[in-house]
């Protein structure tokens, strides 16, 4: 697998050992390999065979590589094993030492052939195990997605380079253009890597070697389990429909256009049309689409163009046109100094730098973006592009489950109690906050706002996770139980769960640390509802003197516990008399507080008792045909109800379009209208010196005291109840985030 000629090159021809002539490694003797019979002219080539045979060969090369640098690791001065190995977040030294782990390789080489120079460790390219990794990636409140155009996959190391990069970023999924792959080679791209990580990959091929063609996928199997559909238009293009829960489907799309040339000039146009074909024809089916890739088109010369009063005689990019008219967002970064996106290209001849790769999403993506950053590695791999990568909120994506997906999973969901958790969990929780969640002065100035907020939100929910009891709550099932019987119902659960769970212990040792770990919890949950009823805990045996009970008493096994299900009986019989009272009083309660409330509407809200008075259900229009007259086969009439709710999103999403205005800026409006939109002169720009003064942590504290209580979360799952625990580092850092 290390070689250094075109994958469309025949391996029958060439030995082995001519293949590898350029390597610093000898290559294993016929001892360790199996020897090989000579094709004759008139003996078909088998590929397949072939490059399973030099996969094999790569396997035995790394391990004697392994073992060489292990050798020579005793020759080099000693690391201290306190010196953390880092890893360079931002790339902004391109002159400095190479990173530790990574293959060292030559600046960018026409033919994309590699050559190994230096490694500086020892130790395994990938510091992270496969469990590992996957367990981070599938709990992952972050969804990473980027782009890279790497300039030829052909080599091992660039491979191996590749792939280390997808670990250390922790990506779920990349798109890899101009990767110049000829089949079959492009079958075996990061293999073993790919099995061994979760990732599936998916890689368009040429015919013939082409130096700029070839665009793949690589997704991990948190996203890749919902690929159910791919197409490819030649080696420039690739699309994956994506099935995510909620049925709500996603098309992404990765895509190489040529550079313009006059001999390109077919092609790209190709390209472009088969995109937008591409994109037309997923908004008619309901479907969000992601495109990203390198477009060798740079969009700041577009704008300039579509504002500018005279464009001149070049053409618009009709790409460009097209997703600015179906309101696209461009997920680019800003850079902090000129506040305008960051550049994706550095030429190698001249050193300029441009914007040629993108990711963009169309409105109302179904996964919301929080932010994007552009890193240069080209000090790690070689090429000349940077590295896109866009963050997605992958929670909420986790909220929303297709049906069948519910039912797998008896249609419930888990819920992290405030209400029930004691005092000392409580603590835990704001301990918790404060270790995990960094200084809000630690980050940058120009951090985005909703990296911020997605740190926040978080620490939140990993501190609710590990210190607040867990409760399942079924969606088919609901239980209209006020939250103030939630305590009552809860105690008398757990008696009768402890008591069908008695039969399966067999021995007094089993029942001994049931018992225990069940009555240091009941114990206090009790004496909270029931204070005055000390005594029928004092009857029950004492946990850590059941088996001394067990000795005196000269009862076999089963007659005991028999006895001791008696015992707690008793106890059972008190609960659920004192639930049903409970429950009387909550109704009747209910009933007064309801006619109490509805007699002062008679007096002081007419509309209101009318209201409550009729019972009224909620009504609505009903759309049970639809005339679409705005297609090219003529009038249409739509029937099915799937196919009127498609047609009324795709009305309302559309109806409006675009702005089209040629003003940019207010100062390029006309005298007349520039006039309306001046400030006024009797309002001072002091007026709003209170509303934008900085929000104290005294004033956040008080509004916290007065937010209410018991109230469902939204969509960022924290109730009012969690803030109210916050310690001070916390409530620092959202008094920074609200700043």
């Amino acid at each position: 697998m290390i070689m250094q000629i075109s994958p469309d090159t025949s391996f029958s021809h060439d030995a082995p050992a001519n293949v590898l002539s350029s390597r610093h490694l000898p290559f294993p003797t016929s001892e360790v390999l199996q020897p090989r019979r000579p094709l004759t002219v008139s003996q078909p080539i088998n590929f397949h065979k072939e490059l399973d045979n030099l996969t094999s060969t790569q396997e035995l090369i790394h391990g004697q590589l392994g073992s060489i640098m292990s050798k020579l690791d005793g020759l080099s001065p000693p690391i201290s094993d306190t010196e953390p190995v880092t890893v360079n977040q931002t790339n902004s030294n391109p002159n400095g030492p190479p990173l530790a782990g990574w293959v060292q390789q030559d600046p960018l080489l026409a033919d994309g052939s590699d050559r190994i120079n230096i490694v500086q460790s020892s130790s395994p390219p990938f510091h992270v195990s496969p469990s590992t990794h996957s367990d981070n990636l599938f709990s992952s409140n972050v969804l990473r997605l980027g782009t890279l155009n790497v300039r030829s996959l052909v080599s091992p190391t660039k491979q191996l380079n590749l792939f280390s990069i997808l670990l250390s970023r922790a990506l779920h999924g990349i798109i890899l253009t101009e990767t110049n792959l000829c089949s079959p080679a492009h079958r075996y791209i990061c293999n073993p890597y790919l099995n061994s990580y979760d990732y599936h990959s998916w890689f368009t091929h040429s015919p013939i070697a082409n130096r700029h063609s070839g665009v793949g996928i690589i997704l991990h199997s948190s996203l890749a389990m919902y690929v159910v559909k791919k197409k490819f238009f030649s080696d420039r293009l690739i699309g994956l429909t994506l099935q995510l829960p909620g049925k709500r489907n996603v098309l992404i799309i990765g895509g190489y256009v040529p550079p313009v040339s006059s001999s390109n000039r077919s092609i790209i146009a190709d390209c472009y049309s088969t995109l937008i074909s591409w994109i037309r024809s997923a908004h008619l089916s309901d479907h969000s689409v992601l495109l990203g890739g390198d477009l060798n088109a740079d969009l700041e010369i577009f704008l300039k163009q579509l504002t500018a009063a005279h464009p001149g005689s070049s053409p618009l990019n009709p790409l460009f046109k097209f997703l600015h008219e179906q309101n696209f967002d461009d997920l680019c970064e800003l850079d902090s100094s000129s506040l305008l996106p960051s550049p994706t290209f550095r030429s190698s001849s001249s050193g300029s730098l441009s914007r040629l790769d993108y990711i963009w999403i169309s409105p109302f993506f179904p996964v919301p973006h929080l932010w994007s950053s552009v890193l240069d590695l080209t000090d790690i791999i070689s090429t000349d592009h940077f590295l896109i990568i866009a963050h997605f909120d992958f929670l909420e994506l986790k909220d929303h489950h297709a049906p069948s997906y519910m039912k797998q999973r008896q249609r419930c969901r888990t819920s992290y109690d405030f209400h029930s958790a004691s005092p000392a969990q409580k603590e835990s929780f704001a301990s918790t906050i404060s270790t995990t969640l960094p200084n809000a002065s630690s980050f940058p100035r120009i951090t985005p706002l909703n990296q911020l907020w997605h740190q926040f939100k978080l620490s939140l929910l990993s501190a609710s996770r590990s210190c607040f009891p867990r409760v399942n709550i079924s969606l088919t099932r609901p239980k209209d139980i006020p939250h103030e019987l939630q305590p009552y119902t809860r105690l008398n659960n757990s008696l009768s769960h402890f008591l069908m769970a008695l039969r399966r212990k067999a021995n007094i040792s089993q029942l001994q640390h049931a018992w225990s770990r069940f009555f240091v919890d009941f114990k206090p949950n009790f004496l909270r509802l029931f204070s005055d009823q000390v005594c029928l805990l004092n009857n029950l045996p004492d946990p850590l003197k059941l088996d001394e009970i067990f000795i005196l008493s000269n009862l076999s096994f089963d007659e005991f516990r028999t006895q001791f299900k008696k015992s707690l009986r008793k106890l059972k019989k008190f609960l659920s008399a004192g639930l049903t009272l409970e429950f009387k009083k909550f109704k009747t309660t209910s009933m007064k507080s309801a006619i109490a409330e509805r007699n002062e509407n008679f007096y002081e809200n007419k509309g209101k008792f009318i209201s409550s008075s009729l019972n009224r259900e909620r009504r609505c229009i009903v759309l049970d045909r639809v005339l679409v007259v705005d297609i090219s086969d003529g009038p249409k009439l739509l029937v099915a109800p799937e196919e009127i709710k498609a047609a009324a999103i795709t009305h309302f999403q559309n109806v409006v379009g675009p702005s089209v205005s040629p003003f940019d800026s207010l100062s390029a409006l006309p005298p007349r209208w520039k006039k309306r939109y001046a400030p006024l002169e009797q309002f001072q720009e002091s007026l709003y010196d209170p509303v934008m003064a900085h929000i104290s942590i005294l004033e956040l504290r008080e509004v916290i005291s007065l937010s209410p209580t018991h109230k469902a979360p939204g969509p960022s799952s924290i109730p009012y109840e969690w803030f109210r625990v916050l310690p001070d580092a916390a409530l620092e850092f959202l008094c920074e985030l609200m700043n």
